[in-house]
């Protein structure tokens, strides 16, 4: 006919980045009756149900050539107007299955003015559906893109199909397409080298057969180094070429699927990686051969465990269950102190009352708006993070009472021990001690008998001390148990990445002792951690061993003997110890504002 496609059909597209290229014919005199046997034979031999003469021509052309068509009921489009736009929330379409389906933003539609007609690549609407009846049709080949339309279809030139359209059926065909962007786009280039599609394929591939093969689909292949890179310049409909892979399968089928010979993958194995939880491993084996027996406890708390525990379960930071399974699972724990001073009352509770337990877990805790994790944090998305911790928690004697021999009931210097003989055995540096500053107390531990554990830079990574008598009593446990929780990752960063055997030396050790007046205040802690910084390689050992108070010093003043062992490589190092010392004393003068006696 005569007559354009334009006078019959108009379309709008209201969201080009979702659909690039819309285009559409318009058929008149259409006899809808049964396709030819041939197509039918070649639609059921590749698994369709043959339908109709119109319908059987778009999945045939589908099936041949991988370009999805849809044909509409031209009568039932009012004006022929199509409009290509997002879902509105709530919206509703009955598909050609007879499904109605609730569509929301996320989706791509093909609409009349008023309602949806179609799923933009996925499926028509019944009420737009082709039927015996259908004597005018739309016939709609377009390219999509979106989140529930992925590997586009390829564009293609429409005649063929709109002469086939109308060989079939009778139809009279209206003269041109209609079609949102007519004018010809620059072409893509994609850059690939020939290393990779030849991983890709399996088979040799030089870039001149690589032209040769391509060139009939109008691509322009060029060599742009003799290492192997090329480069190819994509017809402008081809609009699923745009990445080295989809080159190399355009060249795969123009080779011809069965000229590639099967073959087993002969890719190179990675590179050993070390188990990422082998550290953490370690560390239970050391706390296991120091005594401890090991734990592990829920990681979901109740608000009354962390209440019992000294902590504010209405905290902004704390990550809660949406849909708990119980009233004692609501919380992720922000700290390990209310597992273990649980498991601790349950070992009190079965008459064992003397359990030195440890756990390795993970904290949970939330951050919005974080541009920075937490040190040693995990992420999990959202300001969440995660942080593995290693909690001990002591109770009563290490040994049972024997005759001669009272038990000791653990304390905070027997809790030192363990975490100094962990940081030994590890090969990592003896933590320094501080007092808790009010802003950051543990609400669980005693005011007095708690302390922060610093590496030599002063940060904390860890805490340790007594448990405050009134948490324990909500606990029901007696006596005075201690905990400790320490940062894994932090305490795991402080340790050498090699671990370097020295000879024995062959000069004796030297012994000096160093007294200095400091003000009470002053935590001896701080004291031994500037001294084992600024004493040099040679310091070998550095330790309290004597505490004088009396009016000599003057009221709120303290004197310290602290004994110091250096290892000299050669006897005549005594001047290099001289000045590890007199590094100390200035130190100490400087921070601390030390008298050195």
């Amino acid at each position: 006919t005569d007559e354009e496609a334009s006078a019959h059909v108009g379309v709008t597209i209201e969201d080009g980045d979702l659909c690039p290229r819309f285009t559409a014919r318009w058929f008149a005199e259409v006899a809808n009756g049964s396709s030819p046997d041939w197509m039918q034979r070649r639609l059921v031999a590749a698994g369709m149900r043959p339908i109709s003469a119109v319908v059987d021509v778009t999945n045939y052309v589908m099936h041949e050539l991988g370009q999805p068509m849809h044909a509409y009921d031209a009568d039932t489009v009012p004006d022929g107007q199509i409009v290509v736009r997002r879902a509105r929330t709530g919206e509703t379409l009955e598909t050609i299955d007879h499904e109605r389906r609730t569509l929301d933003e996320g989706m791509l539609v093909i609409a009349d003015g008023s309602r949806a007609i179609g799923l933009a690549g996925i499926m028509g609407g019944a009420e737009t559906e082709v039927t015996p009846a259908t004597t005018r049709v739309i016939l709609e080949s377009a390219v999509f893109h979106g989140p529930t339309i992925r590997n586009t279809a390829r564009r293609l030139g429409l005649r063929s199909e709109a002469s086939l359209i109308a060989e079939i059926t009778g139809a009279s065909v209206a003269r041109g397409i209609v079609d949102n962007d007519p004018e010809p786009q620059p072409r893509r280039v994609v850059r690939g080298d020939v290393a990779r599609t030849e991983r890709l394929l399996g088979i040799p591939v030089e870039v001149g057969h690589m032209g040769e093969l391509l060139r009939p689909l109008e691509f322009e292949v060029r060599e742009v180094d003799p290492a192997g890179t090329w480069e190819v310049a994509v017809p402008p409909h081809r609009l699923d070429v745009v990445e080295a892979v989809d080159v190399a399968e355009e060249f795969a089928r123009a080779h011809g699927y069965p000229l590639i010979p099967g073959r087993l993958p002969r890719a190179a194995l990675p590179p050993y990686r070390p188990d990422p939880s082998e550290p953490r491993h370690r560390v239970r084996r050391i706390m296991a051969g120091l005594g401890l027996d090991e734990v592990v406890t829920h990681a979901l708390l109740s608000p009354d465990d962390l209440r019992r525990s000294g902590y504010d379960p209405t905290e902004p930071g704390i990550v809660r269950v949406a849909n708990p399974l119980s009233e004692a699972h609501v919380l992720l724990r922000p700290v390990l102190y209310p597992s273990l001073l649980a498991a601790l009352a349950e070992n009190v509770r079965q008459r064992r009352l003397d359990p030195w337990i440890f756990e390795v877990g993970k904290t949970y805790h939330y951050v919005p708006g974080a541009r920075q994790m937490p040190l040693g944090a995990e992420t999990a998305g959202k300001g969440r993070f995660e942080v593995w911790h290693l909690g001990i928690a002591l109770l009563g004697p290490a040994t049972p009472a024997a005759v001669g021999s009272p038990p000791r009931d653990a304390d905070v210097a027997q809790l030192k021990g363990l975490v100094e003989a962990l940081h030994a055995a590890l090969g990592a540096p003896l933590p320094g001690y501080r007092p808790e500053e009010p802003e950051e107390r543990h609400p669980h531990l005693h005011p007095g008998r708690a302390a922060r554990m610093v590496d030599s830079s002063g940060r904390a990574y860890g805490s340790l001390g007594e448990v405050d008598p009134r948490i324990a009593a909500e606990w029901g446990l007696t006596g005075n148990p201690v905990v400790s929780a320490i940062n894994l990752p932090q305490l795991l960063a402080l340790v050498p990445g090699t671990m370097r055997a020295a000879p024995v030396p062959a000069a004796q050790p030297v012994d000096r002792d160093l007294a200095v007046v400091l003000d009470q205040a002053t935590p001896v802690g701080e004291l031994l951690r500037l001294v084992r910084a600024n004493a040099g390689p040679m310091l070998a050992d550095a330790r309290l061993f004597d505490e004088y108070r009396g009016p000599q010093l003057g009221a709120g003043r303290v004197s310290y003997a602290v004994a110091l062992r250096f290892q000299p490589s050669a006897a005549a190092d005594e001047k290099a110890i001289e000045k590890a010392l007199n590094r100390v004393r200035g130190a100490l003068v400087h921070h601390l504002g030390a008298e050195i006696r």
